[in-house]
């Protein structure tokens, strides 16, 4: 399975604390609702730009009033958007649904 060649890195926390870690290459990244349970994912999403990206949740999550996400897990790969699709569907087949803000997919 493709997803296993990823090498995540994180979760880093929704802050600007954290910006210079996060790379300004493509990749996938997964929103989590709890930084501590790698499995709290929220949101599955493809990035040609991670670092904006990261910046743009900092921003949603600052303006929301109950948070959804919590922190921001990504791994670089050039096709992310045919990457973010399959770990989508491998999220969908072991949970029975897609992640919560997938939904919309």
């Amino acid at each position: 399975m493709m997803q296993s060649l990823l090498s995540w890195k994180g979760p880093f926390q929704l802050s600007k604390l954290y910006e210079n870690r996060i790379p300004y290459g493509a990749g996938v990244y997964k929103l989590l609702a709890d930084a501590n349970d790698p499995n709290s994912v929220v949101y599955i999403g493809a990035a040609n730009n991670l670092r904006t990206e990261y910046q743009r949740e900092i921003e949603v999550n600052a303006q929301v009033r109950i948070a959804k996400a919590s922190a921001f897990s990504f791994a670089e790969t050039p096709f992310p958007n045919d990457q973010a699709e399959k770990l989508i569907e491998a999220f969908r087949r072991r949970h029975g649904r897609k992640p919560a803000l997938n939904s919309g997919f």
